[in-house]
C-alpha cells in the first residue's frame, strides 16, 4: 500500500512505494534514507509523520543517483488535510 505526503497547505504531492517517493502523476523523486529523500542531492523530508518539506540548511554534498525504479500503479489521490504552518528552518517542496 501507498503512503501519500504533503505539502505544508494539505495538498497531496508525492507519494511512497516501497522505498521511492513519486510526484502524483507518477514521475520518480528519489529514494528515502530514513526520513531524507535523496536524488544524487538532497530533495526534502518527511516532517512531522507526512509532510515533505526542504530544510534551508541542507546538506551541501551529493550521492550517486540510484538506478531509476519502475513506476508504480498511481494510487487514487486523497482528498486535502488541514494544513500546517511550515516549522522553522523548511520551505515547501513544488513538483509538477
Amino acid at each position: 500500500m501507498s503512503r501519500w505526503l504533503y505539502n505544508s497547505h494539505g495538498e497531496p504531492i508525492a507519494f511512497i512505494s516501497g522505498q521511492n517517493a513519486f510526484s502524483r502523476t507518477g514521475k520518480w523523486l528519489g529514494q528515502l534514507e530514513g526520513d531524507e529523500l535523496w536524488k544524487g542531492e538532497y530533495i526534502g523530508e518527511i516532517v512531522n509523520g507526512d509532510y515533505l518539506l526542504a530544510r534551508h540548511s541542507k546538506p551541501g554534498y551529493s550521492k550517486g543517483v540510484p538506478s531509476t525504479p519502475g513506476t508504480p500503479g498511481i494510487p487514487g489521490v486523497p482528498g486535502t488535510r488541514g494544513g500546517r504552518g511550515l516549522p522553522a528552518g523548511y520551505t515547501v517542496i513544488e513538483f509538477d
